[in-house]
């Protein structure tokens, strides 16, 4: 599971002296912990669900990269950026823009959606059937596109 393998990787990063990898993944780890004993959680959390807290990890690195640059911090930025490539490898493999469009088109027959009043319940399938493997605001983008048409 990722969480052992977090677990794993924090007692190499604390042998090998890697300060920042060890921060990050001490983190990530915490933030793990955090949502198991969060009120209704099912435990062992699943890996979608600790998938979607890695992902909102670097959903914040990537907000604060953003802020950063508008106040001219590059160094602050650069942290960031060093962070998420820590982060990255426990995610899978994002798919690209052509495969994403197929997974929607698929949806949207499977579905028997024409009508762009329906767009979140095909986006809602959609990234409910490949956990982790899609950029919400591209699926949002081919959704609305194909159901425009």
């Amino acid at each position: 599971m990722m969480k052992e393998r977090i677990q794993e990787e924090i007692k190499q990063a604390m042998k090998a002296k890697s300060v920042e990898k060890l921060s990050v993944l001490r983190g990530l780890l915490a933030d793990i912990q955090t949502a198991e004993v969060a009120p209704g959680a099912k435990l062992p959390l699943v890996e979608t669900e600790v998938v979607a807290i890695l992902k909102r990890a670097i959903k914040r690195r990537k907000e604060s990269i953003e802020a950063f640059r508008q106040g001219k911090r590059e160094d602050l930025a650069i942290k960031e950026e060093s962070e998420i490539q820590y982060i990255q490898p426990y995610l899978p493999k994002e798919l690209g823009e052509e495969e994403t469009r197929q997974r929607v088109h698929d949806v949207l027959i499977e579905l028997k959606v024409t009508d762009i009043k329906q767009q979140g319940l095909v986006m809602k399938t959609v990234m409910g059937k490949y956990p982790g493997q899609l950029d919400g605001k591209l699926v949002s983008r081919l959704v609305g596109e194909a159901l425009k048409k």
